[in-house]
């Protein structure tokens, strides 16, 4: 897994609890990574798109 991967995998994870648990100060976070990751050259990969789904509450 690479480095840009494995961050997405841990912001799906921390979104995951922070929205549980009502962390607004990490959802943001994890709002503005992907803003980020979406001006990336890795916009388009799987894992980017899947952050996508998640944060819009598709998976």
């Amino acid at each position: 897994m690479g480095v840009v991967d494995a961050s997405v995998c841990y912001a799906q994870g921390a979104f995951q609890l922070a929205n549980s648990i009502g962390s607004s100060k990490i959802i943001s976070k994890v709002k503005d990574l992907h803003r980020k990751l979406l001006q990336s050259p890795w916009r388009k990969d799987q894992y980017v798109t899947d952050l996508s789904d998640i944060l819009t509450g598709e998976k």
